[in-house]
């Protein structure tokens, strides 16, 4: 006899799970209670879009991105705090200020002119200023590297100069050093010649002294044998 089959409980087959996609949207403003606003924002004026890329090397090289620089653009409403959050993961100090300069871009002018107000209120008023005014900027860059210029110009005319002095001072050196090593030279010449003349002499006196001591024994022997003479007859 057949044993029925048990009826399996109709279990619903579990459907697949998607990863789940969250994208924050960087460059929205800060949403309001219309929140048809963040989607009709004005963009930025396109003076201050080309003053950003013109002073974009200086930002990037000068600006310090300290807490206390990022807490006031997050109190001026230039950043949200998950925006700085992102900045922040970027490697490099170079990389977070170049991706903050891209998102600024993509704010209104109002947000432009608040990080022009951090960056005075930072102690940054040269960069501010660049982003602001930027041909009073330029003028007064102009006027400075006008000056640098002229300053080296200066320098550069004081060292030819000194460079001349130093080539007469050389000379002079050289001239009385060659003085002193011609005087030398005579000096050594002087003294080399006396000194033979000396070692001549000398051995002029090493012989005389000798002859007379020679003269002397011979005189001795010569009295010995007389006087040996005279005792034998007296024998």
């Amino acid at each position: 006899m057949e044993v029925p089959r048990r009826a399996l409980p109709n279990i619903a087959r579990p459907q697949k799970l998607h990863r789940m996609t969250v994208t924050l949207d960087i460059t929205a403003r800060f949403p309001g209670k219309d929140h048809n606003s963040t989607l009709q924002r004005p963009d930025m004026d396109r003076t201050y879009r080309k003053a950003i890329e013109a002073a974009w090397p200086r930002l990037v090289r000068d600006l310090v991105l300290k807490p206390t620089f990022l807490q006031r653009l997050r109190t001026h409403g230039v950043f949200s705090q998950e925006v700085l959050n992102i900045i922040q993961n970027e490697p490099t100090p170079v990389l977070q200020k170049s991706l903050m300069l891209k998102l600024l871009m993509n704010r209104d002018s109002r947000q432009f002119h608040q990080f022009c107000q951090v960056l005075s209120d930072s102690g940054y008023h040269s960069l501010a200023r660049a982003l602001e005014d930027p041909q009073t900027d330029q003028r007064e860059q102009a006027e400075a590297l006008k000056e640098e210029v002229t300053s080296l110009q200066q320098q550069n005319r004081l060292l030819a100069r000194r460079v001349r002095q130093l080539e007469v001072d050389q000379q002079r050196t050289n001239k009385k050093l060659a003085e002193i090593t011609a005087e030398l030279r005579s000096k050594d010449s002087r003294y080399a010649t006396q000194s033979s003349a000396d070692e001549d002499l000398l051995k002029k006196r090493n012989r005389t002294l000798r002859e007379l001591l020679e003269m002397e024994e011979q005189y001795r022997r010569r009295m010995t044998k007389q006087r040996d003479g005279r005792g034998q007859k007296l024998l």
